[in-house]
């Protein structure tokens, strides 16, 4: 949450709900906007014909020239062609075949280099292509150009064929897809090799293709797993290494090497290999695959998680009570005039819905993009989800820094505790984003340091697994209304390039960008009516904060009133301001409490004149630079740190019947929104 600045919304519509506890696996239930879909495979061929006119990198010679090709959506590796040598004008003529699957978006990156013996290869050119312009039983032939002016081209055919294979089942929610996972489960058994054990030798299992890439079989191991994409056909290789290096590099390439195609496999049957040894034996091992359908740890979709949905049914009991009584209703408010340690274990504290909840944000940026926040997405924390509202990816908030792979849960790490999210250990400085230092309060494990970090450094961050790792791009996920809404990125990023192709979030203190932590309260489906927004930053002026955050609204076409001030109001800023929308009641009031000493020099309560002997303790400063709450200071005296409390607390008790007059136009909205 940011520094000195709260949100809070009329009947805590912000908070997510309490329920039952997740499930280890989410049941994959088709709704409006979860779906299920089978799609058929397509054999996507690229021939690599010619480029021209390739401008010359070398002093000496002309280029050395080689494409590479990348297409994550059908495989993890990069594949690239022969080079040619000194020529401007290089001709390849060669091919490379891509499994694909038409309901994701198939972006193929092609760079062109330059071949260089005794440094890094000089990347020329990228292009990325879109492989949906290619039909099924199409030939397409493209001369992609490298720049406006046209002179650097590449010639390049792309066919698309059917491939007559059972279709795929994928699970999306209109911006990313979740394929079909195998489970390669391989054993040795023990008694019957264990002389090879004896020896120290090992077994080294490759699937290139898996999410592990690489496992060891040695005599403590059981049953190790490789997880991989079904429809990638992967093949297993098991190699056998010696524990000395010598005798590895003597060992025949015939023997101790075996390779078995996954596809060849009888799900969910167990089949015994043999890997061949350089006398006449072989070291058994037993396969099995599995396949892993349903079953998402991570839960995709843009509603309310059934936990929070919950929250509000129970919440809303409790603040029609309140709400009745403070607003001196004659009749009971009805369901529709409402609003609807570790963090997961805040959940106890509102089970019953007599608690609002806590929500947190961070912004998850690339490194190399940080400081001017080209690239930046929202990443919320609740007591019960942690996810991006763009992708509407979440999981449960006790799986946060653990490690996922298309959608399902690899390896769970212990949940950090919350001291990283709480407002007491920000870290303040006023010096150049070069030269700034953390302060932060360390948990006593590793994991709880690094996600402690992450949300308090400015603007260093932390590196945590990213649980999008592998989920894929839909076909048409650029065109949905919610990826639309929270897609501010500037730079122009390729899906190849988004968070889901990322190993790891670097997360950052929202903070460095907007002083607010309001976007989740904006989100449609909280209908928030009020906001009480208290700007307590000392960072600039106190307005800054609320009118970066009106900006920013206005710009992605979320729900927030004008930000309208006058240069009165910013040499004396009053206590409360309401800004409002007359004209869309679908806009919450926002209520703007600024840090201010005004009528509070004079009054020690609303209608309470103080005396001579009291009016010291009205002094209070937060605008010179002698003021004891400038940035600088991370401690009070407990004299100035009283009279902090009182003057807040004086400004919202002094500005009640502003707001119970926007309590009472927000229940009137609600009540003519349903008449």
């Amino acid at each position: 949450m940011p520094v000195g600045q709260h949100t809070i919304a009329l009947a805590d519509q912000v908070s997510p709900g309490i329920g039952p506890s997740f499930p280890s696996i989410l049941p994959i239930t088709e709704t409006a906007m979860v779906k299920k879909e089978t799609s058929f495979w397509y054999l996507l061929s690229v021939r690599i014909i010619q480029a021209r006119h390739i401008s010359c990198k070398d002093l000496l010679s002309h280029s050395d020239c080689y494409v590479s090709l990348w297409l994550p959506t059908a495989s993890h590796e990069k594949v690239r062609t022969k080079t040619i040598s000194n020529n401007s004008n290089p001709v390849w003529n060669e091919s490379f075949h891509f499994r694909i699957q038409t309901q994701v978006k198939n972006i193929l990156e092609l760079e062109l280099y330059d071949e260089d013996v005794a440094t890094k290869d000089d990347l020329l050119f990228t292009v990325a292509y879109d492989v949906a312009k290619v039909k099924p039983g199409e030939t397409v032939h493209e001369k992609l150009t490298f720049n406006s002016e046209g002179k650097e081209v590449l010639e390049v055919e792309f066919t698309m064929g059917g491939i007559p294979s059972p279709p795929e089942k994928l699970i999306t929610n209109g911006v990313l897809v979740a394929r079909e996972m195998l489970c390669l489960e391989v054993q040795m058994t023990k008694g019957e090799n264990e002389e090879c054990l004896k020896r120290g030798e090992s077994v080294m299992l490759m699937v290139k293709e898996s999410y592990e890439e690489m496992q060891r079989i040695t005599e403590d191991s059981d049953i190790l797993c490789l997880h991989c994409i079904k429809g990638w056909e992967p093949t297993l290789k098991a190699t056998l290494e010696s524990g000395a290096a010598e005798k590895k590099m003597q060992r025949d390439a015939s023997s101790g090497s075996l390779e078995v195609p996954l596809n060849s496999l009888s799900i969910g049957h167990k089949m015994k290999v043999g890997l061949p040894l350089e006398k006449p034996a072989h070291l058994e091992l037993q396969l099995k695959a599995n396949e892993r359908l349903e079953g998402l740890d991570v839960r995709l979709g843009f509603d309310l998680c059934v936990e929070e949905q919950d929250f509000l049914r129970k919440r809303k009991k409790v603040v029609a009570e309140a709400l009745k009584k403070f607003l001196y209703l004659e009749q009971d408010l009805q369901e529709h005039e409402l609003n609807n340690s570790t963090l997961s274990n805040q959940r106890q504290a509102v089970n019953q819905g007599q608690n609002p909840l806590p929500f947190y944000l961070a912004l998850s940026v690339k490194k190399d993009m940080q400081s001017s926040f080209a690239f930046k997405e929202w990443c919320e924390f609740s007591p019960f989800e942690v996810g991006f509202l763009k992708y509407g990816a979440f999981i449960r908030s006790e799986d946060f820094g653990s490690h996922f792979f298309m959608g399902r849960l690899m390896n769970r790490i212990p949940e950090s505790r919350i001291c990283y999210l709480e407002e007491k250990n920000k870290s303040l400085s006023t010096q150049p984003f070069s030269a700034q230092k953390t302060f932060c309060f360390s948990p006593p494990d590793e994991v709880s340091h690094i996600v402690n970090e992450i949300l308090t450094s400015r603007p260093a961050d932390e590196r945590t697994p990213n649980f999008l790792k592998g989920l894929q791009f839909h076909k048409d996920y650029d065109q949905h209304e919610e990826f639309s809404t929270w897609n501010d990125v500037q730079a122009d990023v390729p899906p190849n390039h988004l968070t889901p192709l990322e190993e790891e979030l670097c997360l950052v203190d929202a903070t460095d960008f907007i002083n607010t932590s309001c976007p989740p309260l904006l989100r449609k489906e909280r209908r928030v009516d009020v906001i009480l927004y208290f700007g307590y930053s000392l960072l600039k002026t106190c307005f800054d904060s609320i009118e970066e955050t009106g900006q920013y609204c206005v710009e992605q076409g979320l729900p927030f009133p004008k930000i309208i001030l006058t240069e009165e109001d910013k040499k004396n800023p009053k206590e409360c301001y309401v800004f409002v929308d007359d004209e869309n009641p679908e806009v919450p009031i926002v209520l703007f409490f600024p840090l201010a000493n005004n009528t509070f020099k004079e009054y020690k309560a609303p209608g309470v004149k103080r005396s001579p002997a009291e009016m010291e303790k009205g002094d209070i400063d937060f605008v010179r630079s002698t003021s004891p709450y400038k940035l600088e200071n991370l401690t009070y005296s407990k004299e100035d740190f009283d009279k902090l409390l009182m003057v807040t607390e004086y400004n919202v008790q002094n500005n009640k019947d502003l707001m119970l007059q926007a309590f009472h136009k927000a229940v009137e909205r609600r009540k003519h929104q349903q008449s």
